[in-house]
């Protein structure tokens, strides 16, 4: 009797639990449209390509009303978005970015030692920052349909390095040239002006800044075909920013004692704290499911 017993509990608890397993949400190939376990999920800002469509049928430059922003713009953007799925309703997510950038650029000014109009000297520039920016979350998903309800959390870490620079000039002071013919740039290479400058940069470097920050968030998404989505967020946001002290070069001619005298200047830092809502701007974005 005990070993009947025991067969038919056994045979309902199978029964259950094949009867409690939900089959996948498919189209009418058969492909299966929402996130399963083992999916990667790559994510980027839907609005250029909403802005690029809406420009393409009414020949409006210009439809910018919902804004540039990304959807998880806490650290700035350009941030790669990505998501890995521990099954159909849990997601680990990842943000992640790494920027360096090096520019050297190059301005022809006058030849102030020349007697000809013609006779031009380079002034140069060399430019170099950094942007880190690292984040992890988990998010779980609520919705049996093509319309998912995603709420969780996430922390970043982000680090950028103010910009740095170091100038050289084509003509150099002198005794009968205090204020030699120079290039003034502004910290992404651009000429402000060239002309007669009797103190000019020579170097810039320090200000860096790191921050940390947690968010929650809640959002939607809607697959408009399998394993693809549509979707808008918005969160809450804590972060905290420090950006160190940062030291500037300058050159200019001693008339006294005849000489090129240099000295630097230190700029004070500063510390920030921040608690805000985020993207209720209308931003959106698409995510990619693949395996």
């Amino acid at each position: 009797m005990r070993k009947i017993t025991l067969g038919i509990m056994v045979c309902l608890f199978l029964a259950a639990s094949v009867n409690g397993q939900e089959e996948p949400l498919t189209n009418k190939k058969g492909r299966v449209i929402l996130p399963e376990k083992g999916d990667f999920a790559l994510g980027f800002n839907a609005v250029p390509v909403l802005t690029f469509m809406g420009n393409m049928f009414n020949g409006n430059l210009n439809n910018i009303s919902m804004g540039q922003n990304k959807f998880a713009s806490y650290f700035g953007q350009n941030t790669i978005f990505g998501k890995y799925f521990l099954s159909s309703k849990n997601a680990i997510r990842v943000d992640f970015r790494v920027g360096i950038h090096t520019g050297n650029f190059k301005s022809d000014v006058a030849n102030d030692y020349a007697n000809s109009a013609d006779s031009m000297v380079v002034d140069k520039v060399n430019l170099r920052n950094q942007n880190y920016t690292i984040g992890a979350g988990y998010e779980w998903r609520l919705g049996k349909g093509r319309l998912q309800g995603v709420v969780g959390g996430e922390l970043f870490y982000t680090f950028a390095s103010a910009t740095k620079a170091r100038y050289e000039y084509g003509n150099a002071f002198s005794d009968g040239n205090a204020a030699p013919s120079s290039t003034t740039w502004d910290n992404f290479g651009n000429i402000i002006a060239t002309g007669a400058l009797g103190e000019r940069s020579t170097i810039m470097k320090g200000g860096n800044t790191w921050g940390v920050g947690a968010r929650v968030f809640a959002g939607v998404e809607f697959f408009i075909a399998p394993k693809i989505s549509i979707g808008a967020e918005f969160g809450w946001s804590l972060g905290y920013s420090q950006t160190g002290k940062a030291t500037k070069g300058f050159e200019s001619w001693d008339a006294v004692n005849n000489v090129v005298s240099t000295r630097q200047r230190t700029v004070s830092g500063s510390n920030r704290f921040d608690a805000d809502t985020d993207n209720f701007n209308g931003a959106l974005y698409f995510m990619f499911h693949f395996r």
